[in-house]
């Protein structure tokens, strides 16, 4: 299974989410774990790659951003 961890920014933009927006991102959350584990992911998610990290056992997820584009102009 998967790890994950957050940044703070990441849990400051979360907050700024619609109830929708947090509904729909916990809605994709196990397709885009299944893609992690499977190693690709479902076209729907439109994520692009992920690195590995030489000597980990298992996949770990660090949570950087979250939001629509506008995200990217701040």
């Amino acid at each position: 299974m998967p790890t994950f961890q957050s940044v703070g920014r990441f849990r400051v933009e979360y907050d700024r989410l619609s109830r929708e927006e947090k509904t729909a991102f916990r809605a994709a959350l196990p397709l885009f774990i299944a893609g992690v584990v499977a190693g690709h992911f479902h076209p729907r998610l439109r994520v692009k790659s992920f690195k590995k990290i030489p000597g980990k056992p298992s996949p770990h997820v660090i949570w950087l951003r979250i939001g629509t584009h506008g995200i990217f102009e701040r």
